[in-house]
């Protein structure tokens, strides 16, 4: 009985959390401008809007390209970095590692908007480099921590 109650917990977690994206993608094929229930027929004008909207490519190029750079800096970093506490007797490795994995304790947005006011403080312009500068922050920890 104790199994069955977990595995109904479980789906009712799951259809609570993938329900809502289910729900947007079916109202995406909705012909009306206005996602409703009754869908008023299926179309697939709102893709084509989407292909023509400049603003809408640009940020898919923008983060694709963030995703990219991402990766690579934070897996060359962080492979190196790993290989060295790892190898080398380094001066204050504890201090060391324990400031590299420090960001996985904070939550996400708390670190976004930390560091976002703390660049605002600074009277450092948003630029690119900046926005990727966040994202290895961000994902550098994980890296550490896997390899």
């Amino acid at each position: 009985m104790g199994w069955h109650l977990i595995r109904g917990y479980a789906l009712l977690v799951y259809v609570f959390m993938f329900l809502p994206v289910a729900v947007v993608v079916l109202l995406s094929f909705n012909a009306s401008q206005f996602g409703s229930f009754p869908i008023t027929g299926v179309s697939l004008r709102w893709f084509g809007e989407l292909a023509q909207n400049e603003a809408i490519l640009r940020a898919f190029r923008t983060s694709i390209i963030l995703g990219l750079l991402t990766a690579l800096i934070s897996t060359t970093l962080g492979v190196l970095a790993s290989l060295a506490l790892v190898r080398y007797r380094v001066p204050g490795e504890n201090v060391i590692s324990t400031l590299l994995i420090a960001p996985i304790l904070v939550p996400e947005v708390v670190l976004a908007v930390a560091l976002l006011l703390f660049l605002n403080f600074l009277g450092v312009n948003k630029s690119f480099g900046l926005l990727l500068f966040g994202h290895v922050i961000f994902t550098l920890p994980f890296v550490i921590l896997v390899v």
